[in-house]
């Protein structure tokens, strides 16, 4: 199961949450959650997501021609 980073909506808390692909429910701030003062809306939280590119194989031993397929 990967990790997910999830941002507070009230106090901008960011957490990381061990999460299955198909758990689409937002995890609860664990700082608002106690917090009498907090709406129930506000307690959850949302994903963020960053900025991921594509990997980049460098040295010795990668070459384009790796991965294609060979003539038959």
């Amino acid at each position: 199961m990967p990790f997910y980073t999830f941002k507070c909506r009230n106090c901008g808390l960011r957490e990381e949450f061990l999460k299955s692909i198909g758990d689409t429910k937002e995890p609860l701030c664990p700082k608002c959650c106690y917090n009498p003062d907090v709406d129930g809306d506000d307690e959850r939280m949302t994903r963020v997501f960053g900025k991921v590119g594509k990997p980049q194989f460098k040295g010795k031993g990668f070459y384009e021609t790796d991965y294609k397929e060979k003539p038959k």
